[in-house]
């Protein structure tokens, strides 16, 4: 499996996505949901949550904006 997930489709993260939605079989999730229509031109599969893209991927790219974000993804993650 050549599976990538990126969580975080900001300013960075966006283009992020399309650069490895190139050579990997893309999986995303979003808090917000309008942070998916950047990708309107990518081909990519929405995850219904955290970890179920964390399952359907080899790697997980993470473009948060700050150590908060990540610490809440990681608590988010435990319960």
């Amino acid at each position: 499996m050549n599976a990538a997930g990126l969580i975080g489709l900001g300013d960075q993260g966006a283009p992020m996505a399309r650069a490895v939605g190139g050579g990997y079989d893309l999986h995303v999730w979003a808090r917000r949901p309008e942070s998916l229509r950047t990708l309107d031109t990518t081909g990519f599969t929405v995850a219904d949550s955290v970890a179920a893209l964390a399952g359907a991927v080899d790697v997980l790219l993470l473009c948060l904006r700050d150590d908060d974000d990540i610490l809440d993804l990681l608590e988010f993650l435990r319960s």
